[in-house]
């Protein structure tokens, strides 16, 4: 509060000032002590006093409608930051093309899952979309950006509301599964597969098919509760989907 008065003040003193000038000219020149007029012991005409007491209620008036005012500004002033450390931490988090969590949330977001798990299963799913290199030389970049903010689409759609989905980089995603082992995590990825297959991706009024492969492993299955060592292995996974013909889901195994 204090800082709110004293930026009033500090505005408005060339308003305020007068004011005091006034009140005081006005005591001394009736010769009245200020004993006498708190106590409203009216002159022969009353004049000073009247004056006093309306430039008194003027001024209280004004600083206070000031300081309300400055008040609201500042409030509004605190909202609008707060909105903006909001937007901020938003765009931090997303993938600018997608809209999807990018890579350091998802790694973030792992890591949390990961601590809650406990006892529970967790799945990992890397996805890649197959030939994205050969896509973007042919069709070029705009159509390369269009599919994959498509396919971004198909996967939100895919999985269910506890999941997260967000784009590693490049043409590669990422979705973790709570409380879910690698064999129904794999039937998640089938159905993505065959989504994505579904879709008509047209490059003047050409049809152009678009399909991805898919790693997947979980907590379970491996033993892991490391992040790093989670996606390496569904990374792994992923390798082996795309070294036997890609457009496939394949579940990590132990090369033990």
């Amino acid at each position: 509060m204090n800082r709110i008065v004293l930026s009033v003040l500090g505005g408005f003193v060339g308003l305020l000032f007068p004011l005091i000038l006034l009140l005081w000219r006005a005591f001394f020149a009736r010769k009245a002590w200020w004993v006498n007029w708190i106590n409203a012991e009216f002159n022969r005409s009353g004049e000073t006093y009247v004056v006093l007491g309306l430039v008194a209620v003027v001024a209280l008036a004004v600083v206070g409608y000031l300081v309300g005012r400055r008040n609201d500004e500042l409030e509004h002033e605190s909202e609008t930051v707060q909105d903006s450390n909001l937007e901020l931490s938003f765009l931090a988090a997303t993938d600018s093309l997608t809209g999807l969590f990018n890579g350091r949330s998802m790694q973030e977001r792992l890591g949390i899952e990961l601590d809650n798990a406990h006892r529970s299963p967790l799945s990992c799913l890397v996805i890649d979309i197959d030939h994205f290199k050969r896509i973007n030389d042919k069709y070029g970049h705009p159509f390369g950006d269009e599919v994959l903010i498509r396919i971004a689409f198909v996967l939100k759609r895919s999985v269910r509301r506890v999941d997260a989905v967000g784009r590693l980089g490049g043409e590669e995603f990422l979705i973790i599964l709570p409380d879910m082992a690698s064999d129904r995590a794999a039937l998640v990825g089938d159905r993505i597969r065959e989504a994505v297959q579904s879709e008509s991706f047209i490059f003047e009024k050409k049809t152009v098919r678009v399909a991805v492969s898919v790693g997947v492993a979980d907590t379970t299955k491996t033993g892991i509760k490391d992040k790093d060592a989670l996606l390496k292995a569904a990374d792994e996974a992923l390798y082996q989907a795309k070294k036997t013909g890609r457009n496939k889901t394949v579940i990590w195994e132990s090369q033990k």
